[in-house]
């Protein structure tokens, strides 16, 4: 049995109007950052979506909030950015503050001290980082790290750098700026993984075995990530950029697929599947 086969087996046939051209082009294609900046600004949503905390106190996606988010973070330009806070996230949190984000009344139960402490680090972590000073050399440097043990090691180096980020939420930062061979080995996946296992696979172990499964079947371990989080979550997401009849599109993929999921786990089902076909 090939995990990833039965995979696109399995969303096929929950979905009816889902083809593998959607797929490929919405959810399994890699896409690779294009600039330092660039890869700043995924990390500071990366650390927003680290916690349902950062959601629920920071409200990133707010449309009155975000724009002044994005203002106080200097439109997430990189050397703007260090220049301006040089790791002072006190002052950091002070502009978040002042520009209305949130009242000081509400700061001892809000999470926005942490969110400043993680930007201006891994604002460091990017810009003053004796190893790359480009996206090109930041790139290479990442993939020195090839077999799957450097790569947990990266990710453990990464996380120790940011406060509220884990293991996953590193190498889940890695795989979404475009670095080769990276999963986020957590929630969905290491559910799935841990299930058809018969095991509580840890984060690292997690991490092992979706490399040996993809290694095995000779398949990206993004795109075993990806699929796997599709089924997992039914979440077939969209962004406004895409055009209004694709969202629509998406959005009725998703309303089929959780149609024609007669358990609300949708991990358990599939795991269940798995087992059902020998």
């Amino acid at each position: 049995m090939k995990l990833y086969e039965e995979s696109l087996a399995y969303i096929f046939n929950h979905t009816q109007s889902l083809t593998q051209e959607i797929l490929d082009k919405h959810y399994l294609t890699p896409y690779r950052i294009k600039s330092l900046d660039e890869t700043f600004k995924i990390a500071v949503e990366s650390i927003v979506d680290a916690y349902g905390g950062y959601k629920n106190s920071i409200d990133y996606e707010n449309e009155l909030k975000n724009p002044l988010i994005k203002t106080v973070m200097c439109d997430y330009h990189l050397s703007e950015f260090i220049k301006q806070y040089n790791m002072d996230d006190a002052k950091l949190y002070k502009d978040f503050l002042d520009a209305g984000l949130f009242k000081e009344s509400e700061a001892r139960h809000s999470r926005w001290k942490q969110f400043s402490q993680s930007n201006c680090q891994m604002a460091s972590f990017i810009g003053n980082n004796e190893a790359f000073s480009t996206i090109e050399e930041m790139f290479d440097y990442f993939e020195k790290f090839s077999s799957v043990e450097q790569r947990i090691i990266l990710g453990k180096q990464i996380e120790s750098r940011i406060p509220m980020w884990g293991f996953a939420m590193a190498c889940n930062w890695l795989k979404d700026i475009g670095v080769r061979n990276f999963c986020k080995p957590d929630r969905h996946l290491r559910i799935i993984l841990s299930g058809i296992n018969n095991t509580d696979l840890s984060p690292d172990e997690t991490f092992r075995k979706a490399d040996l499964i993809a290694n095995t079947e000779n398949v990206n371990i993004f795109k075993l990530d990806r699929i796997l989080y599709l089924i997992g979550s039914g979440d077939f997401y969209s962004h406004s950029d895409l055009g209004s009849d694709t969202v629509e599109l998406l959005k009725q993929i998703k309303l089929e697929y959780r149609q024609n999921m007669a358990n609300p786990d949708y991990d358990q089902a599939f795991i269940d599947y798995i087992f059902s076909q020998g």
